[in-house]
């Protein structure tokens, strides 16, 4: 076989996107800050942009006010956990050998309040002696949020129950050998092994839920303290019909230079400056219209999803339709790529909330009727029912599959389940109250 090197010619077809649309693809798919950001910087290299009027100062949405769940997180501290702590740390010693064990430690915890390393691998990290760790992480134990620093989950549960000058030998001994029985709601299990009654269990296993088992979860992630500009606003004016429009908040409306225009109308410039000012006119135009087209875009689609689900926007999250992306591009004309490249990070605000614009497509059923019933539908009937629930005798998978078949809603006991799971609501015998 004779390996070597040869110069050959041969035919490929390949499709090659231009920078401008590319530009435009970007522009399309980016969310409002996302896009507000680039916009930004486009104004302080390009002289030939200007922003023809100002943005309006609307009020940001928190993360947690966007519903893409049933339930909602929890409110966070906007501080983290580790300034939050180490704040603490500087009150409680004055000795900055001591602050700066202490810091070290703080460093140690996991976003969970967690410690990840043990008291020997610190001391030995930081070339110290274990008892000098010991006294500063003791301290430490002390702060707030109760439970910070606990090396797993039941050293956790203890700390904040012995700050609350409830653990006693029961308790304790719960903790130690049921914390799984307790999380799988197995009362009478805990009952027969402890030798205690039911109302004893049931006693303990209030205090015990009331215990914060990650207690560095109170403090938001930067990405959960982010604010969201919704991209479109809709809203019903005095006759009570919706109407839409772009949310002007962080997407300025643009036009080019007065001053660049007249002076590319100037014959007497140099050539090499009338290029400069040609290219960056016609830089500005080319975004001017990637954002106008995007805008269009944004409404087409929106009106869409409206025509579509009307009863949603008027009537809340049970009226939510099953819908496709694909519907929706067969009714503007246009390609289902572009679809959701365009909906993509983006959000509605609306008289129900603000959500995610993939929020509204969703698989479904049919009702008796012949009518599509979305997901999120069902799982608002079947977050309901158990809501409403006897504690004692809770609802099976199998029984809420039949009432929702009274309903008109046919779906099997599987689907229940796989729906509630995705809730996080637990089956009927973790709801069970004794």
């Amino acid at each position: 076989m004779k390996l070597g090197y040869a110069i050959g010619t041969k035919q490929q077809q390949k499709m090659v996107m231009s920078p401008e649309r590319i530009q435009a693809l970007n522009i399309l798919q980016a969310g409002g800050a996302e896009l507000g950001d680039y916009i930004k910087e486009e104004l302080l290299t390009n002289p030939a942009l200007e922003i023809a009027e100002p943005a309006r100062e609307l009020k940001p949405i928190k993360a947690d006010d966007v519903k893409d769940h049933i339930a909602e997180r929890q409110a966070a501290f906007e501080e983290s956990m580790y300034d939050f702590l180490k704040s603490q740390l500087r009150l409680s010693f004055e000795c900055e050998h001591k602050i700066s064990i202490g810091e070290f430690i703080i460093d140690s915890i996991d976003p969970w309040g967690y410690l990840t390393m043990t008291e020997c691998e610190m001391a030995k990290a930081m070339n110290e002696d274990r008892q000098s760790v010991a006294e500063v992480l003791s301290v430490i134990r002390q702060f707030d949020p109760p439970g910070i620093a606990a090396t797993d989950l039941k050293d956790c549960v203890r700390r904040q129950l012995k700050q609350k000058g409830r653990l006693d030998r029961m308790t304790d001994k719960l903790v130690e050998y049921h914390l799984e029985d307790l999380a799988e709601n197995r009362i009478e299990k805990i009952s027969r092994d402890m030798g205690i009654s039911i109302e004893a269990v049931k006693q303990s296993a209030e205090l015990i839920k009331s215990i914060n088992p990650k207690p560095g979860s109170i403090f938001a992630a930067d990405s959960e303290r982010a604010y969201i500009f919704p991209d479109v606003i809709v809203k019903k004016d005095d006759e009570g019909n919706l109407v839409v429009e772009n949310d002007r908040t962080v997407i300025p409306s643009l036009c080019l230079s007065s001053y660049y225009e007249k002076l590319i109308r100037d014959e007497s410039q140099d050539g090499v400056v009338m290029e400069y000012l040609s290219e960056r006119i016609e830089a500005a135009i080319r975004l001017i219209r990637a954002i106008e087209r995007r805008e269009k875009t944004m409404m087409d689609i929106t009106w869409e999803i409206i025509r579509f689900q009307e009863e949603f926007f008027k009537k809340g999250e049970k009226f939510l339709k099953p819908m496709t992306m694909g519907q929706i591009a067969e009714s503007i004309g246009m390609a289902e790529s572009t679809v959701s490249r365009a909906i993509r990070d983006k959000y509605i605000q609306c008289p129900c909330g603000v959500y995610k614009m993939r929020y509204f497509f969703s698989a479904g059923v049919e009702n008796g009727s012949g009518e599509g019933v979305s997901a999120v539908s069902i799982k608002k009937y079947i977050a309901e029912m158990i809501e409403k629930e006897d504690g004692t005798k809770p609802l099976s998978d199998q029984k809420l599959a039949l009432e929702l078949g009274k309903m008109g809603m046919d779906i099997s006991r599987r689907t229940v389940a796989k729906y509630r799971e995705e809730m996080g609501i637990g089956s009927s015998s973790k709801r069970r109250k004794y």
